[in-house]
This record gives structure tokens, C-alpha cells and sequence, in this order.
């Protein structure tokens, strides 16, 4: 079971990911639409709270009344932020994160998982192709 789990989780990871590490890294260096977010509500569940409030761009030329802040945030907080214009729902993040980091390094984890369960099913194939055959 697990050797059909790890992979397919492993595979997962990699996909998210990859498609998260750009946009981190963008926002670690400060890039996109700079404005404000206000937090208007924190929604918690089991994997923890996330703030969502009103953004609104520095020029005013863009307002997302209900933007999910990739950070830490309380009711009525307001935070300096950038805005990608590449998620749905409306994502905006604290410029200068870190994120990137434990997204590279659970791409690394990801990567070391399918390198090992590929080398992993090499062994087998191998050794059963060095059996000898009971052919009578």
C-alpha cells in the first residue's frame, strides 16, 4: 500500500509545488501590483486559520474585496502586500517571504521520494530479470 501512497503524494507535492514556487518567489522580491490588505475574517479549519480581507493597490486601480492573505493576520490588521494576479480565489502575499523556501524544500523531499521509489522498482525489475527461468 505504501509503496503506491508515497509516490502518488509524492507526485502531488511536485505538481503543487512547482506551480506555487513561482509565485513565491515573485512576492519574496517584492514583485507585482504593491496595496493593502485589510483582513475582514479569519476562516480556520482543521490545517489552521487563514485571513481573507478587502485589497486595494496602491494607484487604486485594482480592489479585490475578498483576497486570501498569504500570511498572519488578524481582524481588522492592515498589511502591506503584493498582488500576482495569478491565483483564483484572489491571492495576495507579504513581500519578502520565505515561503519559497519550504516550497523548494518540499519539492526537494518530493523529488528524493520518486527518486528513491524509481530505483526502488529498477531493483525489481532487475533482480527478476536475472532470474533463472524453470523452463523444463
Amino acid at each position: 500500500m505504501l509503496r503506491i501512497l508515497i509516490p502518488v503524494m509524492a507526485l502531488s507535492a511536485l505538481v503543487v509545488g512547482a506551480g506555487a514556487l513561482g509565485p513565491a518567489l515573485a512576492a519574496s522580491r517584492g514583485e507585482g501590483l504593491p496595496g493593502t490588505v485589510t483582513v475582514t475574517r479569519v476562516q480556520c479549519t482543521k490545517g489552521g486559520c487563514q485571513p481573507f480581507g478587502r485589497y486595494v493597490s496602491i494607484d487604486g486601480s485594482v480592489t479585490l474585496p475578498d483576497a486570501h492573505l498569504d500570511g498572519d493576520g488578524a481582524v481588522g490588521d492592515r498589511v502591506s502586500v503584493v498582488y500576482l494576479g495569478e491565483s483564483s480565489p484572489p491571492q495576495v502575499h507579504v513581500p519578502g517571504s520565505d515561503l519559497w523556501v519550504l516550497i523548494a524544500l518540499a519539492l526537494v523531499v518530493a523529488g528524493g521520494f520518486i527518486v528513491w521509489w524509481l530505483r526502488d522498482i529498477a531493483r525489481a525489475l532487475h533482480r527478476r530479470l536475472r532470474r533463472p527461468s524453470a523452463r523444463l
